[in-house]
């Protein structure tokens, strides 16, 4: 077979479940240079799936696929270049190669460009502009109102890209290590991992950071909540027993409007429900780093529509889910 044809058959296998047996018909295809197979086993060394993450060999595939036209390969190494994964953190790199796959017709990077330039930012992709005025909710807990922190096109954005990683809420049975439905979430939710955040999500990431006077590399990958009618998030706490790096900070950002119920209630007593871009921002510990009890809250179930959320959790210090140091 030729080195394309052992990447159709390849992908083929690995689209159907079949991982074991495409792995070495995608590595054969990428040692003899054929781009889409440098492009997924760039992707399987960058997240470490069935083999060792190996960043660095991952960032020479993305290279040599994006060199040969894949533009997703671009727009992968623009998030890693953005946030700094397995490079160092280079958002003027980043744009380049969102723009060179807009010029080779990628409708995605257009996009992207498009929200990027309405965005007011800095030349580090911070916002450059003076943040909206909030207003103070509650003090125990320390509550504060974000009004209109997104745009409508950023909600829409962020549900349209999260869209292919939503999964229903699953937990692993400490008894019988089985996977079971999770007992407090009921809702459906996906992470914008490392090469998942795109220019746009990293941006609206800066812009959490500045609202909450922390630094973006505090943040938990940008996490969205999808509810359908019924569903809920039972009340519970968001900061971590035992954690060392605790979740200090939690903001919730309102992606639509168009549902019914679904209040975010505290145990205070305090209601929320946020309009399309509204944002609340609330402390998870007291002044002396204890979790705050206060802070348990509760996503109440949606009675019609679908409701959409985007939380990110803020640790005390730099944060890498993969457990990288900083670059």
């Amino acid at each position: 077979m030729s080195a394309r044809q052992t990447a159709e058959k390849g992908l083929e296998l690995w689209r159907s479940g079949r991982m074991a047996e495409a792995q070495p018909l995608i590595r054969r295809a990428a040692r003899e240079g054929e781009p889409r197979a440098q492009y997924q086993l760039a992707l399987w060394k960058i997240w470490g799936d069935g083999a060792e993450r190996d960043l660095a060999s991952g960032h020479k595939l993305l290279l040599a696929a994006a060199a040969k036209g894949v533009t997703a390969a671009r727009l992968t190494r623009a998030a890693l270049l953005a946030n700094g994964t397995g490079v160092a953190e280079d958002w003027g790199a980043a744009l380049a190669e969102v723009r060179s796959a807009a010029g080779q017709g990628d409708q995605m990077a257009q996009q992207q460009l498009a929200l990027l330039g309405a965005m007011n930012l800095d030349a580090e992709g911070r916002p450059a502009g003076d943040p909206p005025e909030g207003r103070r909710l509650s003090e125990s807990p320390v509550v504060d109102w974000a009004p209109n922190l997104l745009t409508p096109e950023e909600c829409a954005w962020l549900r349209a890209r999260a869209a292919h990683l939503l999964v229903p809420s699953r937990v692993i049975d400490p008894k019988t290590g089985q996977t079971i439905d999770h007992p407090v979430r009921t809702s459906d939710g996906g992470s914008f991992g490392p090469p998942d955040e795109d220019l746009v999500v990293r941006a609206i990431n800066h812009r959490l950071a500045r609202v909450t006077g922390t630094e973006t590399a505090w943040g938990e990958p940008l996490h969205m909540l999808r509810y359908r009618p019924g569903q809920e998030y039972r009340p519970h706490f968001d900061f971590l027993p035992g954690e060392a790096n605790q979740r200090s900070t939690t903001v919730l950002i309102y992606l639509n409007e168009d549902y019914e119920g679904g209040e975010t209630a505290f145990a205070s007593g305090l209601k929320i429900r946020g309009g399309l871009g509204d944002a609340i921002v609330f402390r998870n510990l007291l002044a002396d780093g204890r979790g705050d009890p206060m802070s348990k809250h509760a996503g109440l179930p949606v009675t019609a529509g679908e409701k959409w959320l985007a939380t990110r959790w803020i640790r005390q210090r730099p944060y890498h889910p993969w457990g990288l140091q900083p670059s």
